[in-house]
């Protein structure tokens, strides 16, 4: 008879910690509510990867990296660092005649989305429909830190969609490493 209750507990215990550490993994993953600050101080590093060439993304529903739009940044052993990433070009979303899904663009750092995280809410561009191309010049700002000391890779991915292309007329993207502050 003793035996059934310490095994009840132990179920019991079980299911309570379970319940918390899904709890607490949750929690980590909501979105922040407000605005959220980091701070840096120096400018220590930039780096520029520029691509003169059209480059034309076919559809497709998947994120994919925009050729050549990678670099890595090392943070100096004794550091941490935040990252500002700003990638910019001349674009269009260029889809059937009518107006489409809009084309998406994201910042990665080690395979990570830079903040502010928004995930497929990430909007580069909107097809403007008719048929014809209609041309922006975008940027996208994300930043990321602190970083720990070693090499960090970031790159930058886009999703135009399924039914429409995502056309870049030449592009820059910037990164600045910024030394962080307590």
């Amino acid at each position: 008879m003793r035996s059934r209750p310490i095994a009840t507990i132990a179920v019991a215990a079980f299911a309570l910690t379970l319940v918390a550490a899904i709890s607490g993994w949750a929690a980590a993953r909501k979105p922040a509510s407000g605005p959220t600050t980091i701070q840096g101080g120096s400018v220590t590093s930039v780096i520029v990867v520029r691509q003169r060439a059209e480059q034309i993304m076919p559809a497709h529903n998947d994120w994919s990296d925009v050729p050549g739009a990678t670099a890595d940044v090392t943070v100096q052993d004794g550091t941490t660092a935040l990252l500002l990433v700003r990638f910019s070009s001349g674009s269009s979303c260029l889809g059937p005649g009518i107006a489409s899904p809009a084309c998406l663009v994201r910042v990665l750092v080690d395979g990570v989305e830079a903040e502010p995280v928004l995930g497929n809410r990430s909007v580069w561009g909107q097809n403007c429909g008719g048929g014809s191309a209609c041309y922006a010049a975008l940027s996208i700002d994300r930043s990321v830190g602190p970083l720990d000391p070693g090499t960090h890779t970031v790159t930058i991915q886009a999703e135009p969609g399924h039914i429409q292309t995502l056309e870049f007329k030449g592009w820059s993207l910037t990164i600045e490493r910024v030394q962080a502050t307590p």
